[in-house]
C-alpha cells in the first residue's frame, strides 16, 4: 500500500515528525488539484528567478503542458527508476529563505528522498522538507547518483532548485480557501492540514493575523515583527533589541532613534503597544527639548488615547542604571522644566549629580523614596564610576487590548492603524517620515 494512501500514516513516527509534514502535504497535493497548481506554479517561479540571476536559459515548462491525470506521487523514496523524467528539479522547502552556494549536481551520496511528484515523465520534483532552517545540509539538494544511474532516459538536471517557504505555502492555501471556486473535500482537506500545521508545526505559520499566534508569546513577537517589517521601507530598519526585549524600526531621528511595537503580558493577557521614548539618552534628550515643543501637542495626543510618561534616568556610557519616577500630577512641571534647562541635561560627577537628585526632588520633578535611595547607594554612591548621565526621557505609548488587536487584523486594519499611530505620535516632531513604505 502507498505511503500516500490517506488511510495509512506513519506508525512509527511521531505526528510532529518532519517526515509526518512532507506525508501530509503531498496527500494534500495528491487530492487536491488547486493546491498542486498553486504548489507547482510557485516552485517554478522560483526556480525562472534563480534561472534569470544566473543568465542560464533554461526552460521549465507551465503546468497545463501536463497530463495531470498521470501524475505519481511518492515520499520516503531512494528507487527513483519509475519516477524519473526528461527533467529534475530539485526542491528545498524550509522556515526562512535559504541561499545555496553552488549549482544542483549530481551528488556520489546515497539519498532518501522526502517527497517525489512526477509529471507524465516530463519533469521530477525531488522534495526537501526542512522546517528549520538550521538543519539544511546542501548536499541533500543534489540529486544522487545512485539514484539516476538505472534511467534509460536522457535527463537534463536543472542547475538551480526550487526555493519555498512554508509560511508562502501555507498563506496561499489560505487565500485558496477563501475563493468560491473550492469546496467539498478539496476544501476539507485543506483546512484539516491548516489545523494540522496550527497543532503540531505552529512556527511555520506566516503570522498574518494575532488570531493565528494562539497567545504564545514568541509567536505573538513574530507577528509584531512582520507588521513592522511590511510597513518599513527597507526589512533591515527592523530589529529585535535585547533590552527591550522587543522588535522596533529605526526612524534616522536625533530625539527618537526607534520606535517600539512591544507585546506586553500581565496576568495571563497580553496587549500590543506602539512605544515612543524620546530624549531615551542625554544626547537625544538634547535634541528633543531643543525641538521646543508646545505641551499642547502633548495633550491633544493624551484627549486621543495615548498615555504619557516622565522616563527621567541616570546612565553611564550606553548603560541606564536608575529611573525615577514623577509624581503623576507634575508631568507638565516636568517638561517646562526642561525645556527651559536644556543646559542641565549634561553630564555630572558623583556628588554633583548627588546634589542635583536633591533640587529635582525638592522641584518635585523627580520622587527619591527609600526604594531609590538604596539603588542611588548601590549604582553610584558605591560604584567604581565618577560620572553620570542625566537623560530626561518622555515616553508616548498606545495600547491595544488582545481582542482589539485581533479584531483589527482579522479585518486587515490593523497595519495601516498601526502605521497612523506611529505617525501621530511622530507628529509633535513636525518632521517628514520617510521611512514608511508608500
Amino acid at each position: 500500500m502507498s505511503r500516500l494512501n490517506i488511510f495509512e500514516p506513519f506508525q512509527s513516527k511521531e505526528i510532529w515528525y518532519e517526515d509526518q509534514l512532507t506525508r501530509a502535504f503531498l496527500v494534500v497535493l495528491r487530492c487536491s488539484p488547486l493546491s498542486l497548481i498553486i504548489f507547482y506554479d510557485y516552485a517554478r517561479d522560483s526556480v525562472d528567478k534563480l534561472l534569470k540571476q544566473k543568465r542560464l536559459e533554461t526552460i521549465i515548462p507551465s503546468i497545463d503542458e501536463f497530463d495531470l491525470e498521470k501524475i505519481q506521487f511518492e515520499t520516503q523514496r531512494t528507487n527513483l527508476k519509475d519516477l524519473l523524467s526528461s527533467q529534475i528539479v530539485s526542491v528545498l522547502i524550509t522556515d526562512e529563505m535559504f541561499e545555496p552556494s553552488k549549482d544542483i549536481t549530481i551528488s556520489e551520496r546515497g539519498a532518501r528522498y522526502d517527497g517525489v511528484i512526477s509529471f507524465s515523465g516530463d519533469l521530477t520534483l525531488l522534495i526537501e522538507n526542512k522546517p528549520n532552517s538550521y538543519n539544511i545540509w546542501e548536499e541533500q539538494l543534489h540529486p544522487s547518483l545512485i539514484s539516476l544511474a538505472n534511467s534509460d532516459k536522457e535527463i537534463e538536471l536543472v542547475k538551480v532548485p526550487a526555493l519555498l517557504q512554508w509560511k508562502v505555502i501555507i498563506r496561499k492555501l489560505s487565500k485558496l480557501l477563501s475563493l468560491n471556486s473550492i469546496n467539498g473535500t478539496e476544501k476539507i482537506i485543506i483546512e484539516d492540514f491548516l489545523e494540522y500545521i496550527d497543532n503540531n508545526f505552529p512556527s511555520l505559520n506566516p503570522y498574518d493575523n494575532f488570531a493565528l499566534c494562539k497567545n504564545y508569546h514568541p509567536h505573538l513577537l513574530k507577528r509584531a515583527r512582520n507588521i513592522l517589517q511590511s510597513l518599513a521601507r527597507d526589512e533591515n530598519m527592523v530589529n529585535y533589541h535585547r533590552g527591550w526585549t522587543n522588535w522596533y524600526i529605526e526612524t534616522g531621528f536625533e530625539e527618537i532613534p526607534m520606535i517600539g511595537l512591544v507585546i506586553r503580558e500581565e496576568n495571563n493577557q497580553w496587549s500590543l503597544l506602539v512605544e515612543l521614548w524620546f530624549g531615551d539618552t542625554m544626547n537625544q534628550a538634547r535634541s528633543f527639548y531643543n525641538s521646543r515643543i508646545e505641551w499642547q501637542a502633548m495633550m491633544n495626543l493624551a484627549d486621543r488615547g495615548w498615555k504619557l510618561y516622565a522616563n527621567f534616568h541616570i546612565s553611564h556610557i550606553q548603560k541606564h542604571l536608575i529611573w525615577l519616577t514623577t509624581p503623576p500630577n507634575n508631568k507638565e512641571i516636568y517638561y517646562n522644566y526642561w525645556s527651559q534647562n536644556i543646559d542641565k541635561i549634561r553630564q555630572y560627577s558623583k556628588n554633583d549629580l548627588l546634589e542635583y537628585l536633591d533640587v529635582l526632588n525638592g522641584l518635585g520633578i523627580i520622587e527619591v523614596n527609600e526604594e531609590i535611595r538604596i539603588e542611588i547607594q548601590e549604582k553610584i554612591i558605591h560604584s567604581n564610576r565618577n560620572y553620570f548621565n542625566a537623560c530626561p526621557g518622555l515616553g508616548l505609548v498606545y495600547e491595544y487590548s488582545s481582542m482589539k488587536a485581533i479584531e483589527l487584523d482579522k479585518s486587515d486594519r490593523l497595519v495601516p492603524e498601526i502605521k497612523n499611530k506611529i505617525l501621530e505620535g511622530l507628529s509633535i516632531l513636525n518632521k517628514a517620515v520617510n521611512f514608511f513604505k508608500s
